[in-house]
């Protein structure tokens, strides 16, 4: 299965269910990990949230988190046309 890596600064958005779901935020940091035996490595993406009552980032496996388009964004938070 073939997905897009998202770099860093990348706007997006929660999809696993729990307390993030539906939040968004701005990814901080990606980290890799390569299995030997795998066909694709597994990526794991630092996200610091705007919303939430989380302060501190939080790391979120690759499917667990959706880029967002359309949205202008910095790091100081996202910017509505």
């Amino acid at each position: 299965m073939k997905f897009n890596v998202l770099g860093v600064g990348s706007l997006v958005y929660v999809t696993c269910y729990g307390p993030c779901w539906g939040l968004k935020g701005i990814i901080r940091a990606v980290d890799v990990i390569a299995f030997v035996d795998a066909q694709e490595p597994l990526y794991f993406y630092l996200v610091a949230l705007h919303e939430g009552q989380v302060k501190e980032p939080l790391w979120f496996v690759h499917d667990h988190v959706a880029g967002v388009e359309g949205d202008r964004f910095s790091l100081y938070g996202i910017q509505t046309a």
